[in-house]
């Protein structure tokens, strides 16, 4: 079993369950639902091992359907066999910006 942790410190966390997508830019990402969420952070589980992706890696949380929402600014703070765990954070890099074109259906 994967699981690599940057802090043993959490917030006090909820059961919540959102569809959401995770984006990390270059045409990288991952849909999963929440499993819980604090104010400094979420669980999604994506439901298999993120091998894409390392601790500390930046990235946008957006919540689904997508249209209208701003995304949250977060850094991978935990990886496990089926999910990821994300802090949201403010330090968000100026060059870090989302690559989704959404474009109205019709």
């Amino acid at each position: 079993m994967i699981v690599q942790s940057m802090a043993n410190n959490r917030a006090q966390r909820i059961e919540f369950s959102t569809r959401v997508l995770l984006e990390f830019g270059k045409d990288k990402g991952f849909v999963g639902n929440t499993e819980n969420i604090s104010e400094s952070g979420a669980f999604v589980v994506i439901g298999y091992p993120p091998i894409q992706v390392t601790m500390g890696d930046p990235g946008l949380l957006h919540l689904m359907p997508i249209k209208n929402r701003q995304p949250s600014f977060f850094r991978i703070s935990r990886i496990t066999d089926h999910g990821i765990a994300v802090h949201f954070s403010s330090d968000r890099p100026p060059w870090f910006k989302t690559s989704l074109t959404l474009k109205e259906r019709t």
